[in-house]
C-alpha cells in the first residue's frame, strides 16, 4: 500500500511538473501557440465574412447563414464601420438566399450652383482591402441549397477593388460606374451583369458620393476588369468629366487594362461627353483569351480620348477572322488571326505557335517580331 501511494505521489509530482513547465515555456514564446475558434470552420484570418439573405430578419449580426443580413447595405456598413486594423482584410459578401438590391444603398439630392440635383446611385461597399461578392463559401454553393440570387440595382457604382464569382445574377444592371476601380467577373457568374460598365465616372456617380453619405471624389488611377464568366452588354474605358470637377483627375491621365478570358461582351468602347474632358486615357492594352467571341475594336482605336499607346494581344484564341486591329501593337500567343492592319499599326509580335494571315498589304511600314515556331 505504501508504494502505491509512493507511486501515486511521484506521477502525481511528474504531472505537476510538466505542466508547469509547459506553461513557463509556453509563456515565453518558445513554442508557438495555436488558437481555435469556437466555430467547426473558423474564418482565414485575413478575411471578413458577411452573410446576405433576403428573406432574413432585418436586427441580425450577418456573421453566419442563420443570423444573415436582409440587405446588402447592412453588410456595407458593417464593413465600413471596421478599425483600421482590418482595412487590407479582403471583406466577403456571401447571399445565401435571394436578394433584391434595387432599392438597397443611399439616394441622394443636392445642388450644384443653381441647379438641383437628386440621384438614384447606388453603391455597395467602400473598404480598402477590396471585396468579394458570391454565393459559394466553403464549398456550400448557396444557389443550390438556398435559391440564392442577386437583383442587380439598376445603376449602381464601386467604391473599391471588387469582384463577384460564383453567383446568379436574376437581373442585370443598366449601368455600372467603376470609378477607376478595379472590377472582377471571376468564374461563376450566371446571367447578364450589366448592360453598360463604363471604368471612368459621371456626374451621376460623383453627386451620389460627393453629396452622399461618403463626402468623396474619385482619383483618376490604373484600372483593370477582367472578365471570366457572365454577360455585359458594352464595356467603357472611359466617361469621365474631371474639367467639371467630377474627378481629382484634371491633367491627368490613366491606363486600361481589359483582361477578357471569357464570358460574352456586346461592344468595347473608349467615349465620354464632353470634347475637353479630363482625365484622359493614357495606355489600352486588351487581352482576349480562348473562348471569347470576335470583338469589335474600332471604336477603342478610334478614341481621341486615348492619348496613349494602344495594344491587344489575343492568347489561344484560333480562327478568328476579319478583325481590323488599327492598335498601335498587335501580338499573338499561341492564336491564329485573319486581319487587314491599319495605318496606326506599327508593331507586330508573334509567338508561341501563333500564325498571322493578312488579308491586304500593310497601309504603313510594320516592325514584325517573330519569336519560337511564329508565321506570318
Amino acid at each position: 500500500m505504501q508504494n502505491k501511494q509512493k507511486l501515486s505521489k511521484r506521477v502525481l509530482s511528474f504531472v505537476m511538473a510538466l505542466i508547469l513547465t509547459l506553461n513557463i515555456v509556453l509563456i515565453s514564446g518558445i513554442i508557438p501557440v495555436s488558437v481555435w475558434a469556437t466555430d467547426a470552420a473558423p474564418l482565414a484570418f485575413n478575411e471578413l465574412v458577411y452573410f446576405v439573405d433576403g428573406k432574413a430578419k432585418t436586427n441580425q449580426d450577418g456573421k453566419s447563414v442563420d443570423t444573415a443580413f436582409a440587405t446588402i447595405k447592412q453588410a456595407s456598413d458593417a464593413i465600413g464601420a471596421l478599425t483600421d486594423v482590418d482595412a487590407s482584410k479582403k471583406a466577403i459578401i456571401v447571399i445565401c438566399g435571394p436578394v433584391d438590391a434595387t432599392a438597397d444603398g443611399f439616394t441622394i439630392s443636392g445642388s450644384s450652383g443653381s441647379s438641383s440635383f437628386s440621384s438614384s446611385q447606388r453603391a455597395f461597399v467602400n473598404h480598402p482591402g477590396g471585396v468579394e461578392i458570391t454565393s459559394v463559401h466553403k464549398d456550400v454553393d448557396y444557389r443550390a441549397t438556398k435559391g440564392a440570387k442577386l437583383t442587380m440595382p439598376k445603376s449602381f457604382m464601386l467604391l473599391c477593388n471588387t469582384t463577384f464569382t460564383n453567383i446568379k445574377i436574376d437581373s442585370g444592371a443598366d449601368e455600372v460606374y467603376a470609378n477607376y476601380y478595379s472590377l472582377k467577373l471571376g468564374e461563376g457568374v450566371e446571367g447578364t451583369f450589366a448592360k453598360n460598365i463604363f471604368l471612368g465616372t459621371n456626374a451621376q456617380a460623383y453627386y451620389a458620393a460627393y453629396y452622399g453619405d461618403l463626402k468623396r471624389t474619385f482619383d483618376a488611377q490604373d484600372v483593370t476588369f477582367t472578365m471570366k464568366s457572365g454577360t455585359i452588354g458594352t464595356l467603357d474605358c472611359c466617361f469621365g468629366t474631371g474639367n467639371q470637377g467630377y474627378t481629382n483627375g484634371a491633367g491627368k491621365s490613366y491606363s486600361v487594362t481589359l483582361d477578357i478570358q471569357g464570358g460574352t461582351v456586346g461592344a468595347l468602347k473608349a467615349t465620354y461627353n464632353e470634347a475637353n474632358s479630363n482625365p484622359k486615357v493614357n495606355n489600352v492594352n486588351v487581352i482576349i483569351s480562348a473562348g471569347t467571341p470576335e470583338l469589335n475594336l474600332a471604336e477603342v482605336v478610334n478614341s481621341a480620348r486615348i492619348i496613349g499607346k494602344k495594344t491587344v494581344e489575343y492568347k489561344g484564341v484560333v480562327g478568328v477572322k476579319s478583325v481590323k486591329t488599327g492598335f498601335d501593337v498587335l501580338k499573338l500567343t499561341n492564336s491564329t488571326i485573319t486581319t487587314t492592319l491599319d495605318v496606326t499599326t506599327r508593331s507586330v509580335v508573334i509567338t508561341d505557335n501563333s500564325r498571322l494571315t493578312l488579308t491586304a498589304a500593310p497601309l504603313a511600314e510594320v516592325n514584325v517580331t517573330l519569336t519560337k515556331s511564329g508565321e506570318t
